[in-house]
């Protein structure tokens, strides 16, 4: 490898390690431009304003809240509660093999939600998962005139899936919505609206909403990672947005403690997530609109709480006549195999990153380990997936191996081209090129293994930052290989590092790395200055892994040592073969 190429790949390799610290402190501080102040303006540029709609006849129900979602308007801010009743709150409990959900008859909503198969802790009997929606709950219908967001009858079906809600908006209308479990953590909704008049109505539109979604306090953050967030989908060939690395952008004064942004455009779904759970709301036929509503805590900079309405179009009723909507509900974890049945791409709320088609096969490779080899544990599937990664890339390692054992070979021709023309850049460079050429080698052919393993090393690094999997799955001396070992507590933090406690696997990962490194070959260059400046470069990479894994994920650092012991393993080998060819 040549001098210009080192310093090439070094200044990558640092780049990519200092992107994270600059992107928080330099270029979101000073060059971020935060959306403007007015309320109404949307995540995204749009194309401009649409047509206003026409007004139905004969019989408008305007609704107090909100208007129609085309039209520019100001979205009020969510009431921290239903309006008061004096009538008694009832609730009921419908349930299956994997949620309980607590519904309200405050505007039938959702008041909470129990993962049954993910317990809140690793100590024996820790209660289950709990969900709480905040003070308006989740399906909170708001904007329909006097009732939906009220109180209704509340009707337990008989099977304890399924309930039902019914009542009066206004004079005349009439108001039902179905809620039912299956057997998985899909709720079907369905809702039906009675015009019981001699005329017809049209009820203005109105808006459901996602209940509030807050950073689970018991689960490792990893630094600078954003886990709550608000995704959408778009109909007409858009990609899933992901709006989490833009929602601190929304505040527009460090005062503010809540925003609200519409996105401007139709939705065929939107989803509210934290590190490991989502809720997800498909309405038939899609909503017009989507807002983002964002909450901090007073003083603080980091956002709290995310919450999101889709907004439903109008609804005309003739005379005696019914309509009805349906939609679908999921609530349950950030899993891929559960995310891929609801269809729609709402597997991309995985958000794995620029690697996703890399991300998808190794997470299915290992759940496919865990779940057929016994014992059946996820640090043996991380471990099983690494051999088998080493396995399909073994050609090409070989072959960057090999590459770097011819050009040290070179060595001697390299030189003397080096002595030849000292004084002449240009033919120096010919007569290398010349030399490359007639013995068949490529000088950039050692790099090769290390490049083709940072796709893998990024989607694993995505898939372990967030994969439930892996959550409270021990290993060896690892309690949870999501979070870092932290085995002994130091009490306080290192200096610049800000290390605070023992984790022994990095280490490990850095000794066994500086092991694989001296056994590599190297590439004979000729120049003293270029091989010292090789020789601190990887020199420098063992460290660099070291303070860049420490406070990830243990998953993440049991991948890259043991992929650093087969290294070894190989290049013994190579060296046991070498020695034995040499000696015939």
């Amino acid at each position: 490898m040549k001098k210009n190429d080192i310093i090439i790949v070094a200044l990558l390799l640092v780049l990519w390690f200092a992107w994270g610290p600059l992107d928080r402190h330099v270029f979101r501080k000073y060059f971020y431009n935060a959306p403007p102040v007015q309320q109404q303006e949307m995540l995204t540029e749009t194309a401009g304003e649409s047509e206003e709609t026409a007004v139905k006849p004969p019989v408008v129900l305007e609704a107090p809240e909100l208007k129609p979602a085309q039209e520019p308007v100001e979205y009020p801010a969510m009431p921290e509660t239903p309006e008061e009743s004096a009538v008694p709150e009832t609730t009921a409990v419908i349930s299956n093999d994997f949620l309980a959900l607590t519904v309200s008859s405050r505007g039938g909503t959702i008041k909470s939600v129990q993962l049954k198969e993910y317990p809140t802790s690793m100590d024996e009997g820790s209660a289950p998962v709990e969900l709480d929606f905040g003070p308006t709950g989740a399906l909170l219908l708001k904007g329909l005139p006097e009732g939906a967001d009220r109180d209704l009858v509340v009707s337990a079906g008989d099977d304890s899936r399924s309930v039902l809600f019914s009542g009066a908006m206004a004079d005349g209308i009439h108001f039902e919505r179905t809620l039912s479990l299956g057997d998985g953590y899909v709720l079907k909704i369905e809702e039906r609206i009675f015009n019981e008049r001699e005329e017809a109505a049209t009820l203005s539109a109105s808006s459901i909403t996602l209940g509030e979604m807050v950073t689970d306090t018991n689960q490792f953050q990893m630094k600078g990672m954003v886990y709550l967030g608000v995704d959408t989908l778009s109909p007409g060939g858009e990609k899933v947005k992901h709006w989490s690395k833009k929602l601190n952008g929304l505040f527009d004064d460090p005062s503010q403690t809540e925003v609200r942004r519409a996105i401007e455009r139709p939705v065929d779904w939107a989803a509210v997530k934290n590190k490991y759970f989502v809720q997800s709301l498909r309405p038939t036929g899609g909503g017009d609109d989507c807002v983002v509503i964002v909450k901090r805590a007073p003083g603080t900079k980091e956002v709290s709480t995310v919450a999101a309405e889709i907004l439903l179009t109008d609804v005309t009723l003739a005379p005696r006549e019914s309509t009805t909507r349906a939609m679908d509900f999921y609530i349950g974890p950030k899993k891929l195999s559960e995310l891929k049945q609801l269809g729609y791409h709402q597997v991309d709320i995985m958000e794995l990153g620029w690697t996703t088609p890399i991300g998808k096969f190794l997470l299915y490779s290992m759940n496919l380990i865990h779940d057929r080899l016994w014992p059946y544990n996820y640090g043996l599937a991380i471990m099983l997936l690494t051999i088998i990664i080493r396995i399909i890339f073994w050609p090409i390692t070989h072959k960057g191996t090999e590459s770097m054992r011819r050009m040290g070979e070179l060595q001697p021709l390299i030189k003397e081209i080096n002595e030849k023309y000292k004084d002449s850049p240009q033919k120096k460079q010919e007569a290398m090129m010349a030399l490359y050429k007639e013995h068949k080698v490529n000088p950039m052919g050692g790099c090769l293994p290390m490049v083709i393993q940072i796709p893998v090393f990024f989607a694993l690094f995505y898939i372990l930052r967030s994969a439930i999997e892996l959550r409270f799955a021990g290993f060896l001396w690892i309690t949870d290989l999501s979070e870092p070992e932290n085995i002994i507590s130091f009490g306080f933090k290192l200096p610049l590092i800000g290390w605070d406690a023992l984790n022994i696997l990095p280490i490990l990962m850095a000794i066994s790395m500086a092991a694989q490194q001296k056994l590599t070959p190297t590439a004979a260059s000729g120049d003293e200055k270029q091989a010292q400046m090789q020789k601190s470069m990887m020199t420098v990479m063992p460290v660099m892994m070291l303070i860049f894994l420490y406070n990830m994920p243990s998953g993440l650092a049991l991948y890259w040592t043991t992929q650093n012991v087969l290294m070894i393993v190989q290049q013994l080998i190579y060296k046991k073969r070498k020695e034995a060819r040499e000696a015939a």
